[in-house]
């Protein structure tokens, strides 16, 4: 394939790609080769607020973060998956803090660069827990979608000063954690990656 059809796409985007059937992961990288863009942010809202927890903004700086998305579905959408992000991490705001780190993993025969950065970091007596917020209402993120994010997530930065940190991946729809890759995640993480190649491929002929 011309390295012109060499693709970047985030983790989110990537693991949304592998929840679809072959016809509609067909249509959406077409979708995204004809806009020749990532698409709109509709979770950065989202990200906000939980880093204005993190900052201890208080709850009317938060509430004016959530209110800001232009949409009221994004709104409500937003505002739900922050109120799970408090459930389940709320009492441990002490041992929460932002995460700064970015990297991304090759995938494709090195074709597809995929980015990861996570959101937040929470320090347990074992370690540092690093999570990667998954907020999107469909497609679900089964239990083989969530091993295949923490693949990604843990490869990308395995040569990094963050390697020794856990990733995991916090579901904020099914309400539950993503903690470890199965046996098969770098396999399925290498087929989705040359599927959507392929598709790319045809896209732009």
């Amino acid at each position: 394939m011309p390295e012109k059809h060499a693709m970047n796409v985030g983790l989110n985007a990537f693991l949304k790609l592998a929840a679809l059937d072959m016809s509609q992961q067909m249509a959406e990288v077409a979708k995204r080769i004809a806009s020749d863009a990532s698409g709109y942010d509709y979770y950065r809202t989202l990200r906000s607020a939980i880093k204005a927890f993190i900052d201890d903004k208080g709850i009317d700086k938060i509430n004016s973060i959530l209110a800001s998305a232009p949409t009221l579905a994004e709104r409500e959408y937003n505002t739900q998956a922050y109120q799970r992000f408090v459930e389940k991490f709320g009492k441990s705001r002490k041992r929460l803090s932002l995460f700064q780190g970015a990297a991304t993993l090759s995938l494709a025969r090195k074709r597809l660069k995929v980015s990861v950065r996570p959101t937040f970091m929470l320090e347990t007596k074992n370690g540092v827990e690093v999570y990667h917020v998954w907020a999107i209402q469909k497609p679900e993120l089964k239990r083989h979608l969530g091993a295949m994010g923490c693949f990604i997530c843990n490869e990308a930065f395995r040569n990094t000063q963050y390697s020794n940190y856990e990733f995991k991946l916090f579901d904020t729809v099914g309400n539950r954690i993503s903690a470890k890759p199965a046996n098969a995640s770098s396999t399925l993480s290498e087929k989705t990656g040359l599927d959507i190649l392929h598709w790319a491929e045809i896209a732009s002929t």
